[in-house]
Parts: C-alpha cells; structure tokens; sequence
C-alpha cells in the first residue's frame, strides 16, 4: 500500500484531480485509489474541499494536497 500511497501524492504534487483521473493515470481501480485517499484524508494530508460536475450531473471531489511541504 506503501508504493501506491507514495504515488497517489506524486501525482496531487501537481495539482488537484478526482479519483476518477488518478485511477486513470496511475493505472489502479478505483477502489484502491478511493481507499487510500480515506486513509490519507483521515490523516490531514489530501483533502477534497472543491467538486467537479460529470456529464451526468454527478458531484465528484477534486483531491487536493493539504500541506506540500509536510508530505515526504
């Protein structure tokens, strides 16, 4: 789970995206993706303050890094 956190943050270095566009670029489900950001969200380091609309209306989080030089 180590690798994946690590990258999963790598990728908010450069700026807010959904979970939807992590999964994507990291090649990782959603579901391993999400349970992460859960663990790091209780953590304080990502959070989600903003949402994005989908095509279909649907509300979906942009995660976000809470603190860039706190995050090794």
């Amino acid at each position: 789970m180590m690798q994946d956190t690590h990258r999963i943050l790598n990728c908010l270095r450069s700026g807010p995206m959904t979970s939807i566009e992590m999964a994507c670029t990291l090649h990782l489900t959603m579901s391993r993706i999400q349970s992460i950001l859960d663990v790091l969200a209780a953590q304080g380091s990502v959070y989600a303050r903003r949402w994005v609309t989908d095509a279909s209306d649907k509300q979906i989080p942009l995660w976000e890094l809470e603190d860039t030089d706190s995050i090794a």
